[in-house]
């Protein structure tokens, strides 16, 4: 049997080995994060990615946002564009979504981190959740995006299925670029009704 210090030196080794699997699994999500945001190719190392040069970054049209949507290979994938470009969440706004805070029947989304202001869901957002929950992960989660093991989603994750829809369609996306987009529509909407008001 093994001694006290023998045990002790066994959890210390263990310990180093899991703290640089938190580093590295820190380091990845920077890199992710900075590949998302610039042209460098995916490469080892992050001096390459911190050197390289930021991405110009356009307003997206409505025809981007149908590139993207056709991109798009998983019921998830279409709910987080969904999100970002017709609701504006942040990706930790998304994350913190329970069933609680959703209500597709009346079309409303509650959400309690902004002093429970309430944003009404569009017809395209409604049924990208009713066809997400259809096919969601079975968990007894409270959080309304999981992925297998019932958590919710994480921010790497995000920023890969972003990633992914970014080659695949050819539209420069990230979680700011779609948030831009949801503010501008939401500026043009507004300009809309005080020239309608001033017409009439």
């Amino acid at each position: 049997m093994k001694t006290l210090c023998e045990w002790c030196m066994t959890l210390y080794h263990y310990g180093k080995v899991f703290y640089k699997i938190l580093v590295l699994r820190k380091h990845y999500s920077a890199i992710i994060v900075h590949r998302l945001n610039t042209e460098a190719p995916l490469v080892k190392g992050y001096r390459r990615f911190r050197n390289s040069t930021p991405i110009k970054q356009k307003e997206l049209s409505e025809i981007d946002i149908e590139q993207l949507l056709l991109a798009c290979t998983t019921r998830l994938e279409t709910v987080l564009v969904e999100l970002l470009s017709q609701v504006g969440l942040l990706i930790t706004e998304m994350r913190e979504l329970t069933f609680e805070h959703i209500d597709l029947v009346e079309g409303v989304l509650i959400m309690p981190f902004t002093r429970n202001r309430c944003v009404n869901l569009t017809p395209s957002v409604i049924h990208a959740f009713q066809a997400y929950l259809m096919f969601r992960p079975n968990t007894d989660s409270k959080y309304l995006l999981v992925n297998q093991n019932g958590r919710p989603i994480d921010r790497s994750a995000v920023y890969r299925r972003l990633m992914r829809l970014r080659q695949s369609s050819g539209v420069e996306v990230s979680p700011q670029v779609l948030r831009k987009y949801y503010l501008a529509s939401i500026n043009r909407q507004y300009t809309h009704c005080e020239e309608s008001s001033v017409t009439n």
